[in-house]
């Protein structure tokens, strides 16, 4: 099964309802079907065959959403690409995947251009709000009636290609197939409770996992995903409002951002149900949190590679987190956990030799479901590093507790040596966010002689709040082991991100040596 087949499911069940709105502009699951079968129609019949790859360079909106659902139709690979990336950066992923379609909306006519020497191969340009010579209108295509196209895509056809990282090295493209996506809906239905009559706001790019899979969730139950072309936080209330929004899934940085917005306790919320945060928040954020958004925020953890949701928090075991003021948020049961694993997902915390460590001792999940991708494009050695005897190694860091709750640490890559000790940056992150007047926190290693490595910190103030380097020191002196202290600290007014939301270490790393 692929969600082309769910499309015609639904488009059967619920023809009438709508499956994506994008600025005014709605689409019912059966014009949708009509949609994505004629455009899979025009792509088969030029040439671009099952398994050949389709990049796409546009915004969020129903088109977007179509794509994946032409990827499951037709057995092609689609390759989203990141538009906030460099035009080389771009030209990697191009000549990494060689796709033989490509579609383009007009905001990124200039991208394309910079991208004509890696598109030699190119049978099929589908244009959207434009056209050129050779150009084919995805509108003109999409209106016509073609019938039902049969499906074409198996359970173990790779649906997509979603590149990672990029923010230091190449980046690699987790090969994601319709199973993947089907098992991860599947997984992850049960601890959600989606249902037909919820409203999704996608709320960060679909070329980014964090958006994929909660639009893909709501079609696999019949429910409504709304576009947001790009994130504006009065926007993005006024949708929640306006929209009656039941769930997003927005990412750090938007948090903060919609928490700072000085009319947050104006609008009416009372439709939403879940926030879901696949990171960590600090007492401080999630106490803010609580007050805009009510006890909707629901942690969990994912990566991409895994499909991607691998475990989230029950609700139950979050209702001491809303007793603001009755005791410190740290002391709440279980606060700070990404939850339980999700139904048909195994997660274990292991050592450097693959072997499971005591429950409460910090080691590496590894997860094992039929969401985890099948392996990175073109990148044997990769694969066979990340998929070991049927486990996913993540990379990274956790602990788990007796009852199975995972709580993470850090990623493997971004732990600190300093003098023999190991470091964990979101352990001195959370230290310093501590801190009433900061408002969020990033730590990364310098290197040092003496200790190989010591510990730096940018840290952003709250708006018209001061702290000094040597309070912020000494605040985390006195909470935590005085090797993991940092040694210096850098303020700056924002920190750096990419588009999945994380912080961009290496180029805080790399002001921070200017400095010195």
């Amino acid at each position: 099964m692929t969600f082309a087949d769910i499309l015609d499911r639904t488009a059967s069940r619920y023809p009438q309802k709508v499956a994506a709105s994008y600025e005014g502009r709605s689409v019912v699951y059966s014009e949708m079907k009509k949609r994505v079968d004629a455009l899979s129609s025009l792509l088969l019949s030029s040439g671009v065959c099952r398994g050949d790859r389709m990049a796409v360079l546009a915004p969020n909106s129903h088109h977007y959403l179509e794509m994946y659902l032409i990827a499951a139709r037709t057995g092609i690979v689609l390759v989203p690409l990141n538009t906030r990336l460099t035009a080389q950066e771009l030209l990697f992923i191009v000549n990494d995947c060689r796709p033989t379609a490509i579609v383009v909306e007009e905001e990124f006519r200039e991208t394309l251009e910079s991208l004509r020497d890696g598109l030699g191969q190119i049978r099929v340009v589908l244009a959207i709000g434009w056209g050129f010579e050779g150009a084919v209108a995805y509108e003109e295509v999409a209106g016509k009636a073609v019938g039902s196209v049969p499906t074409q895509g198996t359970d173990d056809d790779i649906m997509c290609i979603l590149y990672t990282g990029g923010t230091t090295g190449f980046p690699k493209g987790a090969a994601l197939t319709n199973g993947n996506w089907i098992a991860n809906s599947a997984n992850a239905l049960p601890a959600l409770g989606i249902k037909p009559d919820d409203v999704n706001l996608v709320m960060t790019p679909l070329f980014h996992s964090a958006a994929v899979w909660p639009a893909l969730l709501h079609l696999y139950v019949g429910a409504t995903s709304v576009m947001t072309r790009r994130f504006d936080v009065r926007a993005t209330f006024d949708l929640l409002e306006r929209e009656k929004v039941t769930f997003c899934h927005p990412v750090l940085a938007q948090v903060v951002a919609l928490l700072d917005h000085p009319e947050a306790h104006s609008y009416d919320l009372s439709s939403l149900h879940t926030v879901q945060c696949t990171m960590s928040l600090s007492a401080p954020v999630y106490e803010r949190a609580l007050k805009v958004f009510g006890n909707a925020v629901v942690p969990g953890y994912g990566l991409t590679e895994a499909g991607p949701m691998v475990a989230l928090m029950p609700r139950a075991e979050m209702a001491s987190w809303a007793m603001i003021g009755k005791a410190p948020l740290e002391q709440a049961r279980r606060f700070g956990s990404s939850g339980l694993a999700l139904p048909n997902v195994e997660a274990r915390v292991i050592d450097d030799k693959g072997r499971e460590v005591p429950r409460g001792e910090i080691g590496e999940i590894a997860v094992r479901s039929d969401s985890v991708m099948k392996g990175y494009w073109n990148r044997p050695h990769a694969t066979a590093l990340a998929l070991r005897d049927g486990w996913l190694y993540t990379g990274d860091m956790a602990r788990m507790d007796t009852d199975g709750y995972l709580y993470f640490v850090d990623r493997k890559s971004g732990m600190i040596k300093s003098g023999g000790e190991s470091v964990y940056p979101k352990e001195v992150e959370d230290a310093i966010a501590s801190h009433s007047a900061v408002l969020e926190a990033a730590v990364f290693g310098v290197s040092e002689a003496r200790w190989g490595e010591t510990v730096r910190a940018a840290v952003v103030l709250r708006r018209g709040m001061t702290a000094t380097e040597d309070e912020l020191i000494e605040h985390c002196r006195q909470r935590m082991a005085s090797y993991k202290k940092p040694t210096g600290i850098m303020f700056v007014d924002a920190l750096p991100r990419n588009p999945s939301g994380k912080v961009m270490k290496a180029e805080l790393l790399a002001r921070y040596v200017a400095r010195s």
